[in-house]
């Protein structure tokens, strides 16, 4: 059994977690447990992947509780791979876990991989004592990242990752042909959580469309309950990039995966970055604007 640990603040490492199973021959859907905490966010009742497998993901939610002290949530995992006895663990983008909460031994022969994405590593403040089997590198790197994490592993392997194809219900379909026949052009707007920052992420779409001059319908795609009347419809579909092909302008902040699953939309892609502890969307979106 292999663990894939994805512990993070949004639903961006769950997102991560599937592209990386998907992509990796060695993964799949019997074999591999995802680690997240335990919230709603995670559970994936709308899933809309074309291939139904995906719903079956074995998912070993963390207690929300134990994130209130380091030494708990790090017993919780010691007592668990001891248990279950994993013959794979990738940690993703933390190398010692976010809070450090991976610093204790690991027995062998299980092997011990990081799957890495942009990590601020001032920021991180983790001292990272393990050695790594494998550093899997799916992303641009921060330049202290970059000097550091080698010397840990004499393994380093690039992968693109590959998001697995997504479906719209047929009743959004018929909807937006509806709005296409009355000549209405439809704006995407995706972005998980927090709250704030869908709202924020809502009033620059609507800049941007003054700006432009048009007058689109507005489809909202979050997780979150936002209070605005002027929406056209929300929807809480996951994942939301099956729906690109089918709308007119897609409005996004500056993440990791979504800016990796718009990559083929980019004449109607446009983001706003938010600020983040341990990732710089701001940085990422200079780099797709260049």
């Amino acid at each position: 059994m292999k663990l894939y640990y994805a512990v993070g603040g949004g639903l961006g490492h769950l997102s991560r977690a599937i592209a990386f199973i998907h992509t990796r021959p060695d993964l799949n859907i019997d074999n591999t447990i995802v680690m997240l905490a335990d919230r709603d966010i995670y559970q994936m009742e709308q899933a809309a992947f074309m291939e139904e497998k995906w719903r079956a993901l074995r998912i070993a939610p963390i207690p929300l509780s134990f994130f209130k002290r380091f030494e708990k949530l790090s017993a919780y995992l010691k007592n668990w791979v001891n248990d279950n006895v994993p013959d794979q663990i990738y940690l993703d983008t933390f190398p010692e876990g976010i809070m450090g909460e991976w610093n204790f031994e690991i027995s062998k022969p299980a092997q011990l991989h990081y799957v890495g994405r942009y990590l601020n590593w001032p920021n991180y403040q983790q001292p990272v004592f393990k050695s790594f089997d494998t550093l899997y590198k799916v992303d641009d790197w921060h330049p202290e990242q970059q000097s550091y994490l080698p010397l840990l592993s004499p393994n380093t392997v690039e992968v693109k990752l590959q998001y697995p194809e997504a479906k719209v219900p047929g009743g959004i379909l018929t909807q937006f042909q509806q709005w296409k026949e009355e000549g209405k052009d439809i704006w995407l707007v995706v972005h998980s959580e927090p709250a704030e920052e869908v709202e924020a992420l809502l009033h620059y779409a609507r800049d941007v469309a003054k700006a432009e001059q048009t007058s689109p319908v507005f489809v909202l795609c979050s997780q979150s309950k936002v209070d605005d009347k002027q929406l056209d419809l929300h929807l809480s579909l996951f994942p939301a990039y099956g729906l690109f092909v089918h709308v007119d302008k897609i409005v996004t902040a500056g993440g990791f995966n979504l800016m990796q699953q718009a990559k083929h939309f980019r004449d109607k892609h446009r983001c706003m970055p938010f600020p983040r502890r341990f990732d710089d969307q701001f940085m990422r979106v200079r780099i797709w604007k260049a």
